[in-house]
C-alpha cells in the first residue's frame, strides 16, 4: 500500500515564481476546462474515491477547476490539504485526517462531509513550478492507494499539466501574435500574412490607410484587389513560383492607393516552414519605392540634359575657336579673343548655377544676368549700361546666347562705339510683348559717329547672329545712327525660359 508523502520532504520553490508560472499560464481568471471533467470522473474510479478535483494554489486561496462527486467551493490556502501536496513532487497521501494532529481541525475534517483521507499529485509546469493538484478524497479513513493507482493519479497529474501547458504556449502564441500585430501597424510599410494558398490572414493598419479599403480574408485572389491590372501577370507568375519552390520571392510593381492612384512598391513574401520543412504560413511586405523611383527618373533626365548642355558648349567652344581662327590675323590676338569671351561665359554661369542650387527659391532673372555682365564697364557708382523693362526668370539654356550676344556688343561698343569714350552710355529696353515674345532693345548713345560700312562684319557679328537667331530663334536688326549702334533683338515665346 502506498504510505503518506511527508510535507518536511517537499522541494523548495519561490512564490514570486509560482506567481509568474500562474499568469504566463493565463490562470488568473481561469475556470477550468471540459477535459478536466474527464479526468477527475476517471480518478474517481480508478482510485474507488467518491470525490475527485482539479485545484489551482494561488497566493491566498484554493481553487477547484474541476470536481466530481462533491459540490464545495473554494478555501483558503492555510487550510488547504492541496496546498501541502504542491510543496512535494510525488504523492501526498493523509490516509486519516482525524488522526493527524496536522490536519484534524481542517474544515474539510471537521464540516460536512467530515472528509477523512486524502491523496494527491501536484500539477508541475514544465520547469517542475507546482501549479496545484489533482486530488482524490473519502469519507472513509484509508491505507493509501496502490501502487497503481499512485502511478494512474501521477499520470493524470501529468495529463491536467499537459492542458495547462498548452494553454500558456497559447497564450504566449497569442501575445507574439498581438505584439507582431502591433509593430506591423507601427511600420510605414504595407505587412501581411498569409496561408500556404495565399488566403490572407490578417492586414497592418497601414495597408488599409495606403489603399483605402480591406480585404477579404477568404480568397487567394484578394491580394490583387490593390494591384495594378498590368501587373497582375507578374505578380500570379511570382506566386506561382514561390508555391512551387516554397521560396521567398521579390518583385516590384504597382499598387493602387486611396486615392486611386497607382505608387511603385517592392514586394517581398517569406515563407516559414514547420520541422518537416512545410510552409504554414507566408508573411509578406510592400515598401513604398514610388519616390525613389521618380528620382531615379529624374536624376536620368537631368544627366541627359546635363551631357546635353555640355556638349553644347564644347559645340560653343568649338565654333568660337574654329570662326576665330579663320577671322583674326595675327596668332597673338587669337587667345586674347577667345580667353574673353570664355571668361565672360565663366561669369554668367557662375550667376546661373549658385542660384539654381542654393535652394533658397531665388530665380535667376534677366537684368540680374545683364547686370554681371555689364559689371566690367561701370565707372565708379554709375552704371554705363542702364538695363530697364521688363525682368523675367531666365533658364541656364538661354545664359550662353545671352552671355554671348550682350558680351559682344558691349566689348564692340568698349572699342569702337559709345563706351570707348567717357561721355557715352548704352540704354537696354526689355519689353514684353502681349502675344508672348520678347523685345531687347540695345542702344549706344553719346559715342563717336559710326556707319555701317565704316566696321565690316567680323567674328563678333557673325557670332551674334548665330546665337540670337539658330540657339534663341530669334530676329536680329541693326541700325547705326549719329549717337552709335542700336541693336533690336526679337525673341519668340519660351526662348527665355519657362514663365
Amino acid at each position: 500500500m502506498h504510505g503518506t508523502t511527508s510535507p518536511s520532504d517537499s522541494t523548495l520553490f519561490d512564490e514570486a515564481t509560482r506567481r509568474a508560472a500562474i499568469v504566463a499560464h493565463d490562470l488568473v481568471t481561469f475556470e477550468g476546462d471540459e477535459r478536466f471533467d474527464t479526468i477527475t470522473s476517471f480518478a474517481a474510479a480508478l482510485t474507488d474515491a467518491p470525490i475527485a478535483m482539479v485545484t489551482l494554489i494561488d497566493e491566498h486561496s484554493q481553487r477547484h477547476l474541476s470536481k466530481t462527486g462533491n459540490d464545495m467551493s473554494g478555501a483558503p490556502r492555510s487550510t488547504s490539504l492541496c496546498a501541502e501536496a504542491i510543496k512535494g513532487t510525488g504523492v501526498f497521501v493523509v490516509p486519516d485526517t482525524n488522526s493527524d494532529p496536522r490536519y484534524a481541525d481542517y474544515p474539510v475534517a471537521t464540516g460536512d462531509p467530515q472528509l477523512r483521507f486524502y491523496a494527491g499529485a501536484p500539477l508541475l509546469t514544465a520547469e517542475g513550478v507546482p501549479l496545484g493538484a489533482l486530488c482524490v478524497l473519502d469519507t472513509v479513513p484509508r491505507a493509501g492507494l496502490t501502487p497503481l493507482q499512485a502511478q494512474g493519479l501521477t499520470t493524470l497529474a501529468a495529463s491536467v499539466a499537459a492542458i495547462l501547458h498548452t494553454r500558456r504556449e497559447n497564450k504566449a502564441l497569442r501575445e507574439s501574435e498581438a505584439r507582431l500585430r502591433s509593430l506591423a501597424d507601427a511600420l510605414p510599410h504595407l505587412v501581411w500574412a498569409s496561408d500556404p494558398e495565399g488566403i490572407p490572414l490578417w492586414i497592418n493598419q497601414r495597408w488599409i490607410e495606403a489603399t483605402g479599403r480591406t480585404i477579404a480574408l477568404d480568397r487567394p485572389e484578394a491580394f490583387l484587389s490593390v494591384v495594378h491590372p498590368d501587373d497582375h501577370a507578374l505578380i500570379a507568375g511570382r506566386w506561382k513560383k514561390a508555391r512551387a519552390t516554397g521560396e521567398a520571392f521579390e518583385c516590384e510593381l504597382r499598387i493602387i492607393n486611396a486615392a486611386g492612384e497607382p505608387r511603385w512598391a517592392v514586394i517581398r513574401s517569406v515563407p516559414f516552414h514547420d520541422d518537416s520543412g512545410q510552409v504554414i504560413n507566408w508573411f509578406g511586405t510592400a515598401t513604398d519605392t514610388h519616390g525613389y523611383r521618380l528620382a531615379i527618373e529624374e536624376r536620368e533626365l537631368i544627366s541627359n540634359e546635363l551631357s546635353h548642355r555640355i556638349k553644347n558648349i564644347f559645340a560653343v567652344v568649338s565654333g568660337l575657336i574654329h570662326a576665330a581662327s579663320r577671322g583674326v590675323d595675327q596668332g597673338a590676338a587669337l587667345p586674347a579673343s577667345l580667353l574673353d569671351r570664355v571668361a565672360a561665359l565663366g561669369r554668367a554661369h557662375d550667376f546661373v548655377r549658385p542660384r539654381g542650387a542654393d535652394g533658397d527659391g531665388a530665380p535667376v532673372t534677366l537684368h540680374g544676368l545683364l547686370a554681371t555682365l555689364f559689371e566690367p564697364y561701370r565707372i565708379g557708382e554709375a552704371p554705363r549700361v542702364r538695363v530697364s523693362g521688363a525682368n523675367p526668370p531666365i533658364d541656364d539654356r538661354a545664359t550662353t546666347p545671352l552671355s554671348l550676344i550682350y558680351h559682344e556688343l558691349a566689348t564692340n561698343a568698349a572699342k569702337y562705339g559709345a563706351l570707348s569714350g567717357h561721355d557715352g552710355w548704352v540704354t537696354l529696353d526689355c519689353i514684353a510683348g502681349d502675344d508672348g515674345t520678347f523685345e531687347l532693345l540695345w542702344r549706344e548713345q553719346g559715342g563717336p559717329p559710326i556707319g555701317a560700312g565704316d566696321r565690316p562684319a567680323g567674328f563678333g557679328s557673325k557670332l551674334i547672329e548665330t546665337s540670337a537667331i539658330r540657339q534663341l530663334g530669334g530676329t536680329l536688326e541693326r541700325v547705326w545712327h549719329d549717337g552709335g549702334l542700336e541693336v533690336r533683338l526679337v525673341l519668340p515665346g519660351g526662348a527665355l525660359g519657362p514663365a
